[in-house]
């Protein structure tokens, strides 16, 4: 809608482009339609949050578990805005090195701090209304497992900037703000008596 993503359903142009650039994929493709590769991407969103939880349950248990309730006498949007701040910090050396945003890895580090304060703020809100640090860690994994989908869909003539796409991109970040202020309008966020 923002004229920033080219679609292509038809032909999944990017898709192929992507498995072009694997190593033996030419043995697979004979085998395996590209229908049927993009239907696998898509069953494996059921099992990849399961394997990725255990990586995002140390990030989890770091930021949302530890740091956010350490932080949290100073408010809760205070204490949800440092360690968003804090978690994309964290993520520096990679983004620098070109990972998230290859095509601005400077500018990526400021991009890449936005985007986890805005879904630092929805982890942290899973994690002060439930008690828990298990619904962050579910949503952070699936957020992980997902990530790539932009990639399937394109169009392999454009070239996808991660600052612009994707949920990395500000046109990701729309959808998380838009519920971050409907937590606040209906007076969910912050949390009245966090657990």
């Amino acid at each position: 809608m923002l004229g920033k993503y080219t679609l292509d359903l038809q032909h999944l142009s990017g898709l192929r482009q992507l498995l072009r650039q694997q190593p033996g994929s030419e043995l697979v493709l004979e085998k395996v339609s590209y229908r049927t590769i993009l239907l696998i991407q898509f069953a494996q969103l059921l099992i990849a949050p399961g394997i990725n939880a255990v990586f995002a349950f140390g990030e989890e248990w770091g930021w949302r578990g530890f740091l956010l309730s350490k932080l949290l006498p100073l408010g809760q949007w205070p204490a949800i805005g440092l360690s968003g701040a804090w978690w994309g910090l964290w993520h520096m050396p990679a983004i620098l090195l070109g990972y998230n945003y290859p095509l601005h890895p400077r500018l990526g580090v400021f991009l890449m701090i936005i985007f986890c304060v805005i879904m630092g703020a929805l982890f942290s809100w899973m994690r002060l209304a439930t008690g828990s640090i298990w619904p962050a860690v579910i949503a952070h994994s699936t957020l992980n497992a997902a990530g790539g989908f932009g990639y399937l869909f394109a169009n392999a003539k454009q070239t996808i900037d991660t600052a612009h796409v994707t949920i990395l991109g500000w046109t990701g970040w729309i959808l998380p703000m838009l519920t971050i202020c409907l937590l606040g309008v209906l007076k969910r966020l912050p949390v009245t008596e966090p657990r």
